[in-house]
């Protein structure tokens, strides 16, 4: 996975795992696209194109290409890759690289908690923030090997887990570092919250797609359902086509949550210049004049009135 990873923080201190080179890379075509980490809508055919001519195709083939002469396996991680999966896509096609994919998908309701937590998004906008990074994974490229992982049920069994995506992808767990991984690294402490499937569906305030979602994603990690059956590729394609269909909804609630943000900014600012001025000395001292002031252009407009009267 490299070594160049995003620092650990406060509110996540066991790392990101992340690897810098793809991480300034996605949001350098994150800045071409005008995009947000918060957007809703899917990125379109155009966006792709756009990044192609803006020479993204050759960077970005650059850079698996410098990943990828160490040999074995390289592993890519960032959410902000399955917002613009489609391109990614065709820089696999074009590297001709072998790709399989791990769809690690978090309860919808313990991200729009945390993204209320830390970012003050609120619950309803969150949960179509986690349609808008897991709808797009499901679009795989053809010839892929896919499995997806929930994470309740990773952290109810992570040996079990593990051995899983290892079988699917035809890898070897060693035994010593499993266990190191589950003594040493794992911290239950660390998980701010557990939801089910009943929890979710009655929340009568989000979007129902949300549920029929996340109970299909839960089929699918717990090998009720595979990723490249027929079924489950008919259901992907229409979730695809339904979450495409609501993009103007989805950009005006962007474009709504936007301006309201703005706005709670400028009020946050005039605020803290209250506060200053209040605190301020000279302000405090200055009042009396500012008072007899506002009291003169009182007297001088009462004055005016009733001349004109």
């Amino acid at each position: 996975m490299g070594d160049r990873f995003l620092d650990p923080r406060e509110d996540n201190p066991k790392g990101f795992w992340e690897d810098h080179d793809l991480l300034n890379l996605n949001f350098e075509m994150f800045d071409c696209l005008g995009m947000e980490w918060n957007r809703l809508t899917p990125m379109t055919d155009d966006e792709v194109c756009k990044l192609v001519e803006r020479g993204f195709l050759e960077k970005a083939c650059a850079l698996l290409v410098s990943k990828l002469k160490s040999g074995g396996t390289v592993a890519l991680k960032h959410p902000g890759t399955a917002k613009i999966f489609p391109f990614w896509k065709k820089v696999f096609a074009q590297c001709g690289c072998e790709v399989d994919l791990l769809l690690a998908v978090r309860h919808p309701l313990s991200v729009a908690k945390s993204l209320e937590r830390r970012d003050g998004i609120q619950k309803c906008y969150g949960s179509l923030m986690w349609l808008a990074h897991v709808i797009p994974s499901f679009s795989l490229p053809k010839g892929s090997r896919a499995l997806v992982t929930d994470y309740d049920c990773f952290m109810s069994d992570p040996a079990k887990e593990l051995t899983r995506i290892a079988k699917c992808f035809q890898l070897q767990v060693d035994p010593a570092e499993m266990k190191s991984y589950q003594n040493e690294f794992l911290d239950s402490n660390l998980r701010h919250s557990s939801y089910t499937l009943s929890d979710l569906e009655a929340e009568s305030q989000l979007p129902s797609m949300v549920s029929e979602v996340y109970r299909g994603i839960l089929d699918l990690a717990s090998d009720r359902a595979a990723l490249h059956d027929s079924k489950s590729v008919d259901l992907a394609a229409r979730w695809v086509k339904e979450f495409e269909d609501l993009s103007p909804y989805l950009k005006l609630i962007e474009t709504t949550t936007a301006d309201r943000d703005r706005l709670t900014i400028l009020l946050e600012n005039a605020e803290r210049e209250l506060a200053w001025r209040n605190a301020s000395l000279s302000w405090r001292l200055t009042r009396p004049l500012r008072e007899i002031s506002t009291w003169a252009a009182k007297v001088s407009a009462s004055s005016r009135r009733e001349r004109a009267a």
